[in-house]
């Protein structure tokens, strides 16, 4: 009989000199739409620069496999708000597997809690980038394994925040996904 043993782990990069930094990079720009890109010198300078947010702590993660390279994670922690967005949440294609998503999904509850941080709520967008029909290809398999792992789908109007001033062009319609520590069947405009 032969066994098989996936080692799944999040790694937090502290500074853009981190050895895999660069590569994690590489997997975002091959797998990101140029649409909702933020641009990777921003990236870099705002974890260089942490320290400098008043308003929460800024995360890019690599995922890995094994001890290989195979995603990458960006996240903001609000912690006056008790409130986790993410911006990125990307496995390179040729190892994305049937369990990988969840698998990572379920260790990021382990990383908040060795984080320490605390929150009420997460949140991620999916983006409509097909002008025609309105959603892309993948927007509907992506917000389905969102809410496989729990989030829910806020049903309102929403737009992509712009990525920066100069680029009124990515303030594109999207799915805005919540999870909630706690069940809960609605959520209040107010909190909206």
């Amino acid at each position: 009989m032969t066994t098989v043993h996936q080692v799944y782990t999040i790694r937090s990069f502290r500074s853009s000199k981190d050895r895999d930094f660069p590569k994690a990079l590489r997997i975002y720009d091959a797998q990101t739409h140029p649409q909702v890109k933020t641009d990777s010198r921003e990236i870099a300078h705002w974890l260089d620069n942490n320290q400098s947010r008043k308003e929460g702590k800024f995360y890019v993660c690599g995922l890995y496999t094994g001890t290989d390279l195979v995603g990458y994670i960006e996240f903001i922690h609000l912690p006056k708000e008790r409130f986790i967005h993410f911006d990125y949440f990307i496995i390179d294609p040729a190892r994305r597997t049937a369990g990988a998503f969840y698998t990572f999904s379920e260790q990021m509850r382990t990383f908040f809690e060795e984080e320490k941080l605390e929150w009420d709520f997460v949140t991620a967008e999916v983006a409509e980038l097909d002008v025609v029909n309105g959603v892309s290809r993948y927007a509907p398999k992506l917000i389905r394994v969102f809410r496989q792992v729990g989030f829910s789908e806020v049903v309102a109007e929403y737009d992509q925040p712009l990525l920066g001033v100069e680029h009124p062009d990515t303030a594109i319609a999207a799915k805005l996904l919540l999870l909630s520590r706690v069940d809960m069947e609605g959520i209040s405009k107010a909190r909206y």
